[in-house]
């Protein structure tokens, strides 16, 4: 329904564009922010739109977050809790959160232990539930060495996709450089890289009882 209301605004927007070029020689450009699970099913099946990837901060504006909310020192005192003291802060929220500003802002609101507990592992057990666990494990290892790996079936990247696991990033026009990363491939990325540090440490252990630190040992 959505994607027919996206098509008929689009006719709209075509048929002011001819009158504008013919009148003032402008146009209009309807731009809509939309979910990525929604962008794979609009896509399905052809499209009027030209899809646009919005990625996150790039690593020198995150870092200004990081110290905006006070971040490394209260990582710090809580990597001490879990015992691992050997971590730098910054490359440690930089691995978890890759410059996602959400996810910088609920560690500053509730601190990275009880975010990985209560975001980051249930949305990894949610997927190996949804899948069966007997089929995630089949393909943990496999997924947690490469994130392009996620196409090996339609369910695997389907039900990523739906979850808010991964993204599909091939064939998308970028609006910012995606950064090299073992957590974004050619065509899809985890949303977060605390997602993929979390499926290696499930693949690793073969169990989805992991904690905190697994992932972030």
């Amino acid at each position: 329904l959505f994607k027919s209301s996206l098509e008929v605004d689009a006719n709209t927007v075509r048929e002011y564009n001819w009158t504008l070029r013919q009148t003032a020689e402008s146009s209009l450009t309807l731009i809509v922010a939309t979910s990525d699970a929604f962008v794979v099913e609009a896509r399905s099946g052809g499209s009027k739109f030209l899809w646009a990837l919005i990625w996150n901060l790039p690593r020198e504006a995150s870092e200004e977050l990081v110290d905006q909310l006070g971040l490394v020192e209260r990582l710090g005192g809580e990597l001490r809790e879990l015992g691992i003291e050997t971590v730098d802060s910054r490359e440690l929220l930089w691995r978890l959160a890759g410059g996602n500003p959400r996810a910088l802002e609920w560690i500053e609101g509730v601190g990275v232990k009880a975010w990985l507990e209560g975001e980051v592992l249930q949305v990894v057990k949610k997927y190996a539930r949804r899948l069966g666990w007997s089929t995630f494990l089949k393909h943990a290892e496999r997924l947690a060495s490469d994130p392009d790996e996620l196409s090996y079936t339609p369910k695997l990247w389907q039900t990523a996709v739906k979850l808010n696991l991964a993204l599909e990033v091939g064939g998308t026009v970028r609006l910012a450089e995606l950064p090299r990363e073992p957590w974004i491939g050619r065509d899809y990325a985890y949303q977060l890289p605390a997602y993929w540090y979390a499926v290696k440490a499930i693949a690793k252990r073969k169990t989805l009882k992991v904690e905190p630190r697994d992932v972030v040992e």
